[in-house]
């Protein structure tokens, strides 16, 4: 039992690291200080995060890349963001994007056969649009207010509502579902994903003057970019009622793309 919860922490937080990578690669966003108020805690916890990635995660990505050829690695990719349709299915559930539950189903059903469970991407040859949906961002067009910018243990940056949103992701996750033979899978899913963000990571850590600021405005960048965008494009036409809202009450800024 020990054993098996471990795995699903390691599995859960190498996706935090993941994550992390990602976000930071988003773009240079304009910074956000009122709603970074807990800095003071913050960046001690960055800086443990980046010394576990370097010391831990890092040497196993580098090593998973020596022995796993790329096509192999992008089709685990591939795999996985089949197994985890779940998530993106109900999110745009919630959100009442219709179209996009719809596109997500038809390239789950055509990936999972044609595709061999995933690790090919025929949905995608075929033209149906590919999205990135998550509960957090459901909340988000609910109008749940974000709270102020945090760094978990681990995990990263992220916000009260982001995280709130990554505990029911994580329910929906079917690895979540299987105990230990989907924790198994899981951590190499982890691996792999690491691997595959390790130039950007690295790319961006020698780019940035202050990684940390870095990564938090590159985090609030790219969540806002994904709220906005949807919501204004589908309801309003307009960046009157943007739900992804700081602290002040005042819509957060989108930095021009680089």
């Amino acid at each position: 039992m020990q054993s098996t919860r471990a795995i699903r922490v390691l599995h859960s937080l190498s996706l935090g690291l993941l994550a992390l990578g990602s976000w930071a690669l988003a773009g240079c966003a304009s910074t956000h200080p009122s709603n970074d108020r807990l800095e003071s805690i913050n960046r001690p916890v960055f800086d443990a995060n980046q010394s576990i990635d370097e010391d831990a995660f890092a040497p196993v990505a580098h090593g998973w890349m020596h022995v796993v050829p790329a096509p192999v690695r992008d089709s685990i990719s591939n795999c996985y963001w089949n197994l985890t349709f779940p998530d993106r299915f109900v999110s745009s559930l919630g959100e009442g994007a219709l179209r996009k539950a719809g596109a997500e189903l038809a390239r789950f059903l055509i990936n999972s056969t044609l595709g061999i469970a995933g690790f090919l991407d025929p949905a995608t040859v075929a033209g149906i649009a590919k999205y990135d949906e998550d509960i957090g961002k459901m909340l988000a067009r609910w109008g749940v207010p974000p709270g102020p910018y945090i760094v978990i243990p681990i995990l990263g940056p992220s916000t009260p509502r982001d995280l709130a949103g990554g505990v029911v992701d994580l329910a929906l996750n079917p690895l979540t579902w299987t105990g230990f033979p989907g924790m198994g899978a899981g951590v190499i899913f982890a691996i792999n994903g690491r691997a595959q963000e390790d130039q950007e990571i690295e790319t961006s850590r020698r780019a940035a003057l202050d990684y940390y600021v870095f990564v938090r405005d590159a985090y609030f960048e790219k969540r806002t970019s994904n709220v906005r965008t949807d919501y204004v494009t589908r309801d309003l036409g307009d960046d009157s009622s943007d739900p992804y809202r700081i602290d002040d009450g005042s819509p957060t800024a989108l930095a021009p793309p680089h």
